[in-house]
């Protein structure tokens, strides 16, 4: 089907402390709200991890500040750092000391 979005679940318990939590989240290649996607669609999807829409932080494009203009201002002015923490050379090298002394 359509890749352009996937919903990922997750879930867990500090049985410590007696909590379990649920929760979902919607990625896209951009960190947008899929605009071409129906809004049925994802709701459904969210559904079927047992999750309303409302119970989630940026439930859609005009309804939380996660997707408003403010914030997508900020993110094109504060891009997030998408280099390599390591050069490829020093992975590399990594992956050879591996071998060597397995």
């Amino acid at each position: 089907d359509d890749l352009s979005w996937v919903v990922f679940h997750y879930s867990g318990a500090a049985s410590v402390v007696g909590q379990s939590y649920v929760g979902a989240l919607l990625c896209t290649d951009t960190g947008m709200w899929p605009q071409d996607a129906p809004r049925e669609r994802i709701e459904r999807a969210f559904a079927r991890c047992d999750l309303r829409l409302w119970e989630l932080y940026g439930h859609g494009p005009d309804e939380s500040f996660m997707w408003s203009d403010e914030q997508t201002r900020w993110i094109e002015i504060n891009p997030p750092p998408l280099t390599p923490l390591a050069p490829a050379e020093a992975e590399a090298a990594d992956r050879e000391a591996a071998l060597t002394q397995s």
